[in-house]
């Protein structure tokens, strides 16, 4: 998906992206945005709960426009994703050792 470039990557580590969220859109724009634990480390670095929330309606289109306002200031960080995870090898697969 992300070679396709139907996946996008962008990074906007200075810009309030606070709490995490992510916009589902389909053909006719936003339909629903997920709110919260979206976090890629293990393990959870806080105590306490990770909790999420889904909306739909008045807050998608609200956050929806925040998404804009951020992804149009944000560095694609696409092609450096790609670069790495086409390097990467399956979880177990051993390399064999040239001669020497």
């Amino acid at each position: 998906m992300l070679e396709s470039g139907r996946l996008q990557v962008r990074a906007a580590p200075l810009a309030g992206w606070s709490p995490d969220f992510t916009v589902f859109s389909d053909a006719a724009g936003p339909s629903a945005v997920l709110t919260g634990f979206h976090w890629f480390e293990r393990p959870y670095p806080h105590r306490g709960p990770a909790l999420s929330s889904l909306h739909f309606a008045d807050a998608t289109r609200v956050t929806s426009r925040r998404h804009t306002e951020l992804w149009q200031t944000a560095r694609d960080i696409g092609p450096a994703v790609w670069s790495i995870l086409s390097k990467a090898r399956p979880r177990g697969m051993a390399v064999a050792a040239g001669p020497g």
